[in-house]
Order: structure tokens, then sequence, then C-alpha cells
């Protein structure tokens, strides 16, 4: 997962992974965080995606 922005309360609506507490952490972190719990094997990594 590769997400380099964090969550803010402008995106806090369009980010379903998030609540108030969660603004200022970084979004792959939180989805890295979710997604552990199920049999997915996932990695995060808060930068930016650059061709």
């Amino acid at each position: 997962m590769i997400d380099h922005e964090a969550v803010d309360l402008s995106n806090l609506q369009r980010y379903v992974l998030a609540g108030q507490a969660d603004v200022g952490m970084s979004k792959a972190a939180l989805a890295s965080a979710a997604l552990r719990s199920t049999e997915l094997d996932v990695e995060a990594h808060p930068v930016k995606w650059a061709d």
C-alpha cells in the first residue's frame, strides 16, 4: 500500500478507515493496520508514487 498523505479534516469524510482521532496519521499506516486483521499480507509505504 502506497500513499504519502496523512488524514486531514478536509478528507476525513472520504476515508472510511479513519475517525477524528486519526487526523495527522498516515493513511497507508491506518489502512495497513485495518487489513492486518484479515488474511492479507500488507505493508505500508507512506511515500509518494513516482514514475
